[in-house]
């Protein structure tokens, strides 16, 4: 999960890598790293651990609420990260984007989350109605 090219651009010549350790340029063989990141990898580890944890936080429906929150939040950042870098590498290197499908994962999060948050909250409620019922 934490190898592999998460954005690729090219530019003059030189490829542009943004990865999980920051931003790196190929040029013939010899790569250079231009910044390096630490949002990205704490963010997905976040991520990760997170939504794990408020899997089996099924009975604590308040703590799920709360991880999922967190899961959401970081989600954001590292959509926000990756905007932030490609709108840095597209701009200063005057680099084009080649897409790939790993650009998508953080927005996939989100909507997952989110999608987690309304199912939460959906328990919530029918719960809440059966305690009305007794």
């Amino acid at each position: 999960m934490f190898t592999g090219n998460i954005m690729e651009f090219n530019g003059q010549g030189t490829t542009y890598v943004i990865t999980f350790q920051g931003i790196s340029s190929m040029t013939q063989g010899n790569v250079t790293s231009i910044a390096s990141s630490v949002f990205l990898p704490v963010s997905f580890i976040i991520v990760i651990l997170s939504a794990l944890t408020a899997i089996f936080l099924f009975r604590k429906r308040k703590v799920q609420k709360l991880l999922v929150m967190v899961l959401i939040a970081a989600a954001l950042l590292s959509c926000a990260t990756e905007a932030y870098y490609w709108y840095f590498v597209a701009g200063t290197y005057k680099a084009v984007l080649l897409p790939k499908i790993r650009m998508i994962i953080p927005l996939a999060d989100i909507v997952l989350a989110v999608l987690a948050w309304i199912g939460i909250e959906r328990d919530d409620r029918l719960v809440r109605s059966y305690d009305r019922l007794r």
